[in-house]
């Protein structure tokens, strides 16, 4: 048996390297220490593209309420803290390809 090839194909392949600019957080949240059934407020600045932001009471994502505003944003607000309020606050910041999470702060409620 002997082939013999009457067409070609030339498969032609272009690869492009696209390059995403890291997602950084340059301003971390601050600890907050305030006055019982005050106000705190939680922020971080962040770079990247089409930035998401979740705010994490305790490790535990938190959704807007009444008292609890902004926890889909880069502005975190809770107003008429509570003792339940206490504890580890920290945000995940994401792009459609990475996150980076923020340092964990602290609220505390002072006594005056």
């Amino acid at each position: 048996m002997q082939y013999r090839c009457t067409e070609f194909v030339s498969l032609i392949v272009t690869c492009s390297f696209i390059s995403v600019d890291p997602l950084t957080i340059d301003e971390q949240p601050q600890d907050s220490n305030i006055v019982l059934r005050s106000s705190a407020q939680f922020s971080v600045v962040a770079s990247g593209e089409a930035l998401t932001y979740q705010w994490l009471h305790n490790g535990e994502p938190l959704i807007d309420i009444d008292r609890i505003q902004g926890s889909t944003t880069a502005n975190l607000f809770i107003s008429d803290v509570s003792v339940a309020d206490v504890g580890d606050y920290q945000v995940r910041v994401s792009t459609s390809t990475q996150f980076v999470d923020s340092d964990v702060v602290s609220l505390q409620i002072c006594e005056f």
